[in-house]
């Protein structure tokens, strides 16, 4: 419950590395916790346009699309994490449970149910 301090610390890796997968995930995270949602896309929007296909980073990215209304752009962010060929364990449950809430949040029930399935069926 330290968000501050925990946002503090996660700038200061991206200070470091700016390119670094893990500190921009974090740091994208932190921003749609707080709600500074159009902050965490203005972080994440460059490394996802370079072509970023870090599972973890997509979904962070697709929940700050998510929360922004932007519910179409994220199905396909997530799309392109679930198609990575080594995803697998907790990166592969996150973000095909992620798809299925968005797929839910479209209306698009039957995709959602399978997304949910598969997203289960990796966390064991």
């Amino acid at each position: 419950n330290r968000l501050d301090d925990a946002r503090a610390a996660a700038e200061r890796g991206v200070a470091l590395d700016p390119n670094d997968i893990s500190s921009l995930e974090i740091l994208g995270d932190i921003y749609h916790v707080r709600g500074d949602i159009e902050e965490g896309l203005a972080l994440m929007q460059p490394l996802y346009d370079k072509g970023c296909v870090n599972p973890q980073f997509l979904v962070v990215y697709a929940q700050l699309l998510s929360a922004s209304d932007r519910s179409e752009e994220a199905r396909d962010v997530l799309e392109r994490a679930v198609a990575q060929p080594d995803i697998t364990g907790r990166a592969a449950s996150w973000a095909h449970l992620h798809l299925g809430t968005v797929a839910e949040k479209l209306k698009d029930y039957e995709t959602a149910w399978k997304h949910f399935v598969i997203g289960n069926k990796h966390r064991g």
